[in-house]
């Protein structure tokens, strides 16, 4: 009889903790349908919402630091004169756009004067010797003759007097000896202009400067105790106001800025457009591919949860969605490193305010789920 009572109570425990088991079960499964947040086709097309399974991706980081525009010192010419002389004429401004052998500054020079004065004795000379033949005149004043002409046409070109110049010299009327005209020895435009008229100049004093804007220099400024290592041909965006400019580095200083106190990098941009000039201060910001794949997210996918933590919305059936705390990890720029997500999870990748104000709707706690 004490045997029978025993089972008999046994059974009867078991038989009420199965039932409230079963009702718990039913319970939270009812919950979980109240809390799910359900938006309908119209309502997803309206919303814009989109979804996609997230997967472990490579990704590229930004690292940022302030940069100025630089001549390209590759493709710049330096305008100066290569005997003292006074300036007489100029023919460009600064800021202009210069083809090659267009005229820039007329000089007038002694030593020029000279050296014209000399290649006209020679060059006469020499035409004569050229006309008489070997029985007149003796091999060595032939020789002598040519070398002389040949002397002072070379000195001609050592004073940066161009052929076509040289030629028109003979036909120069006499007042007009020991002037030159320094050309554009290649297409750019004038970023300098150190020089005004009658101004006397020494032989190497830099007059014009002459760049190719087509492809400029940028040198970013970083800390010196930065441990970013940017290899050459390293991507990067160059930003001023609204504009993005695709750069790579070209250089890096593997010294300390003794004024700035900053590690110089140097990139190459290109300026088809001709928007960016020398001396415009920009924003450089450095592609920095991630070490390793990574699940990232666009900004749209994210929303706050009402605590105030980042969630993201899983969508378990179509168009039932649940959020899910996350957390940020490193910022990519279009997107951003999520944390919390596991590999076949099928996100919400726009639309999430819309989700998340149908979600303040019902009341849902994501802390529940």
């Amino acid at each position: 009889m004490t045997n029978f009572k025993i089972f008999s109570i046994y059974f009867a425990v078991n038989a009420l903790f199965s039932s409230l088991a079963y009702a718990g079960d039913g319970h939270e499964e009812h919950e979980e349908e109240e809390n799910a947040i359900v938006l309908t086709q119209q309502q997803m097309r309206f919303a814009g919402i989109q979804t996609k399974e997230v997967k472990l991706e490579s990704h590229e980081r930004f690292y940022f630091a302030p940069g100025e525009v630089k001549a390209n010192g590759y493709t710049s010419y330096l305008v100066s004169p290569r005997a003292d002389s006074i300036v007489l004429k100029r023919h460009t401004t600064l800021g202009s756009m210069v083809n090659v052998n267009d005229p820039l500054i007329t000089l007038f020079s002694e030593a020029m004067a000279q050296a014209q004065a000399q290649y006209l004795v020679a060059s006469t000379e020499w035409d004569r010797v050229k006309r008489l033949s070997k029985e007149t005149i003796s091999e060595r004043e032939r020789v002598q003759a040519s070398a002389g002409f040949s002397s002072a046409y070379s000195k001609l070109l050592a004073l940066g007097v161009t052929e076509k110049e040289i030629k028109e010299i003979a036909t120069k009327p006499a007042s007009e000896l020991g002037q030159y005209t320094l050309v554009a020895e290649r297409e750019g435009v004038v970023t300098q202009d150190a020089f005004t008229q009658g101004q006397h100049v020494a032989s190497g004093t830099t007059l014009m400067a002459i760049t190719d804007e087509s492809e400029l220099w940028v040198e970013a400024r970083l800390q010196p105790n930065s441990q970013l290592s940017l290899a050459v041909n390293s991507k990067a965006l160059i930003g001023i106001e609204d504009q993005q400019y695709a750069a790579r580095v070209i250089q890096e200083a593997h010294t300390i800025d003794p004024i700035t106190r900053t590690r110089q990098i140097r990139l190459l941009v290109e300026n088809s457009d001709d928007k960016l000039h020398a001396g415009m201060f920009v924003n450089v910001n450095f592609i920095i591919p991630s070490k390793e794949p990574t699940i990232a997210l666009p900004a749209d996918a994210l929303s706050r949860g009402p605590d105030g933590d980042w969630v993201v919305y899983i969508e378990e059936a179509p168009g039932e969605f649940y959020p899910k705390e996350v957390t940020l990890g490193e910022d990519f720029g279009a997107q951003v490193e999520v944390i919390g997500l596991a590999v076949g999870e099928r996100v919400a990748v726009t639309g999430a305010f819309f989700i998340a104000s149908e979600q303040a709707k019902s009341g849902f706690d994501p802390h529940n789920h």
